[in-house]
């Protein structure tokens, strides 16, 4: 049963009579009056700033667990710092919605205030409206800053990443390098027995080089991007990013060296091959010449005949020192020495013994050839 206190009158008129009872400027024109309301658009706009608060208060939340994490972790560089935390709402788009909702509160606020002298303002903005402007300019604020340091991790987190990626690809390569790639060049130091061995080899050289050029443009573009990031990176970046490149190019420059003396000792060595096969065709035919039994028929032929024996053995003595002397070379190019004299010749192990024995034994043959 309805109770009313007997102070209180009730007065029950007609829509069209309230205007007698309460100012026209608060009521709407379906009750004769002339307040600008519009009830779905206040609705619209009080769950967008709801929506608005929720998720940048969420938001807010979230950043500041983000940036003090990474703080926390920064001291201790020894922890992973997690790559992986992301906040739920995208920053942008809720700043950019605060930054809407803002600017319409103001506009209202505006035209409401907007109208003088004896006209009513055609819209009053009300009193919840008024207090959502604060509201929003200050989460607008600490939303600002709190995305600002959570864009500053971000670009620490990619310029890192951006290290360690190139980190990884340095040891990549200077692994490849000082193992595989050296390995390869340890297994083949032979320089062959023949012209026909010394091709065989360099064919097999060619091989390696090729396998080896393709981490060399690794190296290439890596330091191409080395030299970026030093441009614009910070001291202690700086730093790190000065030794890699410097390791990669001490091991890069190294076994580009190593490439090009074993490229050095095939060639030394053809050249040694091929003068000898040249110096044992020169003996074979001098050694012909010797054992021929030819009957001279008179002074004139003798004569020619022992000019044209002294014009073989002065032949056979230039291929014999230039064999003496494309043979130290090969000597030199395989110990890397300046100067090796095959008198002070030191035998060294494996692969690099059986060539100094080689050549040595190359060299006495034809000596003894000569001699016969």
């Amino acid at each position: 049963m309805l109770t009313i206190h007997a102070s209180i009158q009730v007065i029950l008129v007609s829509a069209n009579k309230l205007t007698r009872y309460i100012e026209p400027c608060q009521l709407t024109d379906d009750f004769g009056g002339s307040l600008d309301y519009d009830h779905s658009d206040w609705l619209n706009k009080r769950l967008v700033f709801e929506k608005f608060t929720k998720e940048s208060t969420s938001l807010l939340d979230e950043l500041t667990i983000i940036n003090d994490s990474e703080k926390s972790t920064s001291v201790d560089k020894d922890k992973t710092t997690d790559g992986a935390l992301l906040p739920s709402f995208d920053p942008e788009t809720v700043l950019q919605t605060g930054h809407e909702l803002l600017s319409e509160l103001q506009q209202r606020r505006f035209n409401g205030s907007e109208g003088g002298g004896q006209a009513a303002p055609a819209w009053c903005p009300m009193e919840e409206e008024l207090l959502a402007q604060p509201q929003v300019m200050k989460l607008l604020d600490s939303l600002r800053e709190q995305y600002t340091k959570y864009q500053e991790l971000c670009r620490q987190r990619n310029k890192r990443a951006q290290l360690d990626e190139i980190h990884a690809k340095v040891m990549q390569v200077v692994n490849w390098l000082q193992g595989p790639g050296s390995e390869l060049l340890k297994t083949h130091q032979m320089i062959g027995d023949s012209m026909r061995a010394a091709q065989a080899l360099q064919q097999k050289h060619e091989e390696i080089e090729s396998q080896h050029s393709e981490w060399f443009a690794v190296y290439v573009e890596l330091n191409q991007q080395i030299a970026a990031l030093l441009s614009a990176g910070e001291e202690e970046e700086v730093v790190e990013l000065k030794a890699l490149q410097q390791q990669l190019s001490d091991v890069c420059y190294h076994q580009a060296s190593q490439l090009e003396t074993r490229q050095n000792v095939l060639q030394a060595a053809h050249a040694f091959h091929s003068t000898t096969q040249e110096l044992s065709q020169q003996l074979d035919g001098l050694l012909g010449m010797l054992c021929a039994d030819v009957s001279p028929a008179d002074g004139a032929s003798i004569q020619q005949n022992l000019k044209l024996l002294e014009e073989k053995l002065q032949t056979v003595e230039a291929g014999l020192s230039s064999l003496r002397q494309k043979g130290t070379l090969v000597l030199e190019q395989m110990c890397g020495q300046s100067s090796w004299s095959l008198e002070e010749a030191e035998s060294p192990p494996g692969e690099q013994q059986d060539n100094v024995q080689h050549v040595q034994a190359v060299l006495e043959e034809m000596e003894l050839r000569k001699q016969r």
